[in-house]
């Protein structure tokens, strides 16, 4: 087994797991996965309601236990919205994993190929580690931070029916909201690590084809069947474009369109209180929800605008007139432009996160203007 299959064999349950959550896919995988799955939306769905609850009876008054209650249901909201599209969507990501799957088992009979393969794939897995790491931290830091904030405040915004909230029950209710939020975080954390893992790995794959096009001068005498690897690849990559396209085709529109609701409310709440640091990290966590998905669709429209150029800087001319056919077929399709887009509407690049960020703090201003 190569190193690049072992490292994916060691990985393979935990991204079933978040692509699980992606999808709720519970019909399959270990029962404990299964009943984490279904208890997860169960409670994050109740403590929604409960949120909408307590905003419905609160006085409307723009404060913390406001703003936080409002942050709370965006955030809750886009992960009940996400798992519907991943259920609509659960063959496509099922698809895509198992592609990623088979770029773990291929094998190269030449030394170079392998490494330039292996090399790629343990550099997205590594990548892959690094964001679960840093995304963890974020978000649990976030929850943790304003379940604090609104213990030492004395608010509560998640109540329980039937159960007062007077002194005798109140340490009960902030460890029980603490918990929720907590809970909450770290399942929509692990959506987006789903959502990571299948970008970096498809960004992988066009990293490895654009490394394997620069040898290709090298390599054509050597491997006769070298420019068919070439297709076979350059085809799986664009395929495998189209289905995270079409994979995030409902998804990256809900990114959007919450990431914006959520920029806009924190961006609000750090008029007020820009002295909490709790605004700053569930703000980062906000840019954390759409900024990932953008880069990807950055990185796919470069990587795929930059085959043609390596193409063309290879000495074709040289190929035997069969070969140089067969060039052209390759050289058509790189020049083909490909990326993500957003229900079909939006292009999913860096662009895209500045016009979020510039629409959140727009209406954040007017309606600052408009409150005073």
């Amino acid at each position: 087994m190569s190193e690049q299959l072992t490292m994916f064999a060691k990985e393979k349950s935990l991204v079933e797991y978040h692509l699980s959550i992606l999808t709720f896919s519970v019909t399959s995988g270990p029962l404990k996965n299964r009943l984490s799955i279904i208890l997860g939306v169960i409670a994050i769905a109740l403590c929604t309601v409960m949120i909408i609850c307590h905003l419905k009876r609160s006085s409307g008054d723009v404060d913390l236990n406001y703003m936080m209650a409002l942050l709370a249901t965006a955030g809750f909201s886009e992960y009940l919205m996400k798992c519907v599209c991943g259920i609509y969507k659960s063959k496509e990501f099922w698809k895509l994993f198992e592609e990623i799957e088979h770029l773990y088992q291929d094998e190269e009979s030449d030394e170079e190929l392998t490494t330039v393969l292996a090399k790629h794939l343990k550099k997205s897995m590594e990548i892959c580690n690094i964001c679960y790491i840093w995304i963890d931290r974020i978000y649990i830091a976030s929850g943790a931070m304003a379940s604090i904030q609104l213990r030492l405040d004395d608010n509560i915004i998640i109540e329980l029916p039937f159960i007062s909230t007077d002194d005798s029950f109140k340490d009960f209710l902030y460890v029980f909201q603490t918990c929720l939020i907590i809970v909450g975080i770290l399942y929509m954390s692990k959506q987006d690590k789903a959502l990571v893992f299948v970008g970096v790995h498809i960004i992988a794959e066009l990293y490895i084809l654009h490394n394997y096009m620069k040898l290709l001068n090298e390599k054509i005498n050597i491997l006769p069947n070298f420019l068919k690897t070439i297709i076979s690849k350059h085809c799986n990559a664009i395929e495998n474009i189209k289905l995270l396209n079409k994979s995030l085709y409902e998804i990256a529109f809900v990114q959007f369109s919450f990431s914006t609701v959520i920029l806009l409310i924190n961006l609000m709440f750090m008029r007020n209180v820009a002295s909490e640091i709790a605004c700053y990290l569930i703000f980062t966590c906000g840019i954390l929800q759409v900024f990932p998905l953008c880069l990807f669709g950055e990185f796919i429209k470069m990587k795929t605008e930059k085959l043609s150029e390596t193409l063309y800087l290879t000495n074709w001319y040289d190929l035997s007139l069969k070969d140089q056919k067969t060039f052209l077929i390759i050289l058509t399709m790189a020049h083909r432009e490909y990326g993500l887009k957003a229900a079909g509407l939006y292009d999913v690049n860096v662009y895209a996160f500045v016009q979020i960020v510039k629409i959140a703090m727009s209406y954040c201003a007017i309606l600052y203007t408009l409150s005073k």
